[in-house]
């Protein structure tokens, strides 16, 4: 996936019309914007532009798409990476790992004097019999840069992805080289903008000597700062800081992780909270919620975490992921006890995990293959690999938790009256509000020895030189970190686990592709009332909805896995909506019991009645502002006739007395290092 900044020479789609990127005032927070077809000029507020972008009102589009008229005002995603054969995937894969590496290795040119070595020793490390000539890696080099390293640029015979425009012309490499030197490595340590500006008035001072046919190009923004960033790190720090903080940086961090600038380096982990919640409704126990969290390791900055009831998963990645990429423009709305703003987001470059087996999720590579993020698994046994997330867990418990009703107690034998589940009085949303207070208005602004300053104030410092990439939209980000799977497209529609979704514009699009009616769908775990569906022709996303609304809104594909189950074991039969629906309302009896039992409470059964109501924080955010989800699928349906209101196929229900239901989620442990319940074959 392309990264995009609020910055001159990217453009964005806004109500209605193709607008150009002016300027930022880095003072005053305005962007200035002027619309391409008739230079009209308006300024936003970049908070706002920020709020356009998340809840899909605007969206950043390629410059070589920028000069055409918009033919839908519709949101749609392009198709993602998951979506090619095994083989294009592959062969992708293979070549990025060949660029990462010289990347990593910083390569002054790519000639074949300095490739020809180089992607021999890679081939043999990464074991590839058949290593690509130069001129080879060079032409990928190229689109991946001009694409904004998205990979979707290295699928083979790709023709719709990418930037299509010409190759970086020497001479204007050598003026990028030049200002590089004679400007950004200077000891005013001047922005990134300044160095831009510079080069932009370098370009135009050696076109005064050039007709108009032999003119230079302009590079992009992007361009400039992907060759700042492949600067050697100690030289830019003796150059701009001078040699006392250049010994002083790299001596302190040289045994072990050293960083440059925001997001380059992003840890995520889990862990299970030392509190016992109850739930908002019933004050019942819930047990210990686990929290997955993303840490910044430059700035110490809380990138994104979410909260729930549900085991580490790769499901709770790909929710912490989501939080972490997007801005987070409605907290202080959602929790107006919030004083200040969170305002870490943006596409990290490389996500250190653990080696849990929910950081092996084929869905979550894919994802982060798209996304542009490496992804570097902890070596075993080595905690100091990931030692900011581990230190912030530390913090969450001794500082956060610490002295709470309810946390649990290493030495009970200190405080034989104390229970943790009798004394439990936080209730679950409360949990999520104060998690929100505490890493925004106490941890972010709280200073840190490690590096020099608060998070809050060393992330803003680091983003006026780093601005952080965007995705092109938030409805991008949400399919790419969707579950993927096939379907045909048949006359009633697409049926997926058992649910059937339909819409004119599908039945539209059947007709096109009789000979050949399989599609690509992506599903979003945490609501199964719409599904996103590939169109093959165009190579986008479109959404379709559930044809029993009833049922599928507000429900996560969890829930409905767990009912689906009991279903089938009830009926013995085909699975049909009545049945589902009867066996919605005996599990829910099952809960309501569970939940008002006095005696013999098991904090193990309790947790997984919490996991079943989704108790999590997108349950508490939803619940005070659902008008970003609703928004996307409003915005990617032209007209409520997209809905199909029957199914021509029914099957009787199957009548039959009441059946026991205290283990309805015994096998719900399964349901972990991907997307799938155990015991369920997907349709």
């Amino acid at each position: 996936m392309s990264s995009y900044q609020f910055s001159y020479g990217h453009y964005v789609a806004y109500q209605g019309s193709v607008w150009e990127i002016e300027s930022l005032d880095p003072k005053t927070k305005i962007l200035k914007l002027s619309r391409t077809t008739d230079a009209l000029k308006i300024s936003i507020p970049y908070s706002e532009a920020l709020g356009h972008l998340v809840n899909n009102q605007l969206k950043f589009i390629d410059p070589e798409t920028a000069t055409k008229p918009l033919i839908t005002a519709e949101q749609r995603a392009l198709a993602d990476f998951s979506t090619k054969s095994s083989e294009q995937k592959k062969e992708a894969v293979r070549r990025s790992k060949y660029l990462n590496i010289l990347k990593e290795l910083k390569v002054p040119s790519f000639t074949k004097k300095y490739l020809d070595p180089l992607i021999a020793n890679i081939a043999l490390q990464i074991g590839d019999p058949t290593p690509p000539s130069a001129i080879t890696v060079y032409r990928w080099h190229k689109n991946y840069k001009n694409a904004s390293e998205d990979i979707r640029s290295l699928i083979k015979n790709e023709q719709k992805k990418g930037n299509r425009s010409k190759r970086l012309d020497p001479e204007v490499q050598h003026i990028i080289d030049t200002t590089i030197k004679d400007v950004y490595l200077k000891g005013h340590k001047p922005s990134i903008t300044t160095v831009y500006e510079e080069l932009k008035r370098n370009i135009w001072k050696e076109n005064k000597f050039r007709i108009a046919s032999e003119a230079l190009t302009a590079p992009s923004l992007t361009t400039l700062i992907n060759k700042i960033k492949a600067l050697d790190p100690v030289l830019v720090t003796l150059h701009r800081e001078g040699k006392h903080a250049a010994e002083m940086e790299f001596r302190v961090y040289q045994m072990g992780v050293s960083t440059t600038r925001p997001l380059e380096r992003v840890e995520i982990d889990h862990t299970q909270l030392d509190l016992f919640v109850i739930d908002d409704q019933t004050g019942f126990p819930l047990g210990k919620p686990y929290i997955t969290a993303a840490i910044d390791h430059h700035t110490g900055s809380v990138t994104g975490f979410y909260i729930s009831f549900t085991p580490p998963s790769a499901f709770s990645v790909m929710e912490c992921l989501k939080v972490a990429i997007l801005p987070k423009v409605e907290i202080n709305k959602i929790f107006p006890s919030v004083k200040n703003t969170w305002d870490v987001f943006g596409v990290f470059e490389t996500l250190i995990v653990d080696n849990g087996k929910e950081f092996y999720s084929i869905a979550l590579e894919e994802a982060c293959i798209q996304l542009g993020i490496n992804i570097q698994y902890a070596p075993p046994l080595q905690p100091w690999f990931k030692a900011s997330i581990e230190r912030y867990f530390s913090i969450i418990n001794q500082k956060l938790l610490n002295g709470m009703e309810g946390k649990s107690l290493k030495n009970l034998g200190k405080f034989a009256d104390y229970n943790p589940i009798k004394n439990a009085v936080i209730d679950f949303s409360s949990l999520v509000e104060i998690m929100h207070i505490w890493v925004i208005d106490i941890f972010h602004q709280t200073f840190k020895e490690r590096i020099g300053d608060t998070p809050a104030e060393k992330w803003r410092k680091s983003v006026l030189i780093y601005p952080p990439l965007l995705p092109k939209s938030a409805l991008d980000v949400n399919i790419t970190l969707g579950l993927h799977d096939k379907r045909k497209i048949v006359r009633t529609g697409i049926s997926y686990e058992g649910l059937i979704y339909n819409s004119s514009e599908l039945a539209l699009l059947r007709q096109k592709i009789l000979d050949n009616p399989n599609v690509t769908i992506k599903i979003d775990p945490s609501n199964i009332s719409h599904i996103f569906v590939l169109d093959p022709i165009k190579e986008e996303y479109f959404s379709v909805p559930a044809i029993n609304q009833k049922y599928a809104t507000g429900k996560t594909l969890f829930q409905h896995q767990v009912i689906r189950r009991n279903a089938r074991e009830y009926a013995k039969s085909s699975v049909n909506m009545n049945n589902l629906m009867e066996a919605a309302d005996r599990i829910e009896e099952v809960v309501e019991k569970s939940k008002h039992t006095s005696k013999n409470r098991k904090t193990q059964l309790s947790q997984k009645v919490a996991r079943y109501e989704d108790i999590s924080q997108n349950s508490v955010l939803s619940s005070k502002s659902n008008e970003q989800l609703n928004s996307i699928y409003k915005e990617m349906n032209r007209s409520p006739e997209n809905l199909v209101t029957e199914v021509e196929k029914k099957i009787d229900p199957v009548s039959s007395d009441k059946i026991p239901l205290t283990s309805f989620y015994d096998e719900a442990d399964d349901w972990s290092s991907d997307y799938s319940l155990g015991g369920i074959n997907n349709e």
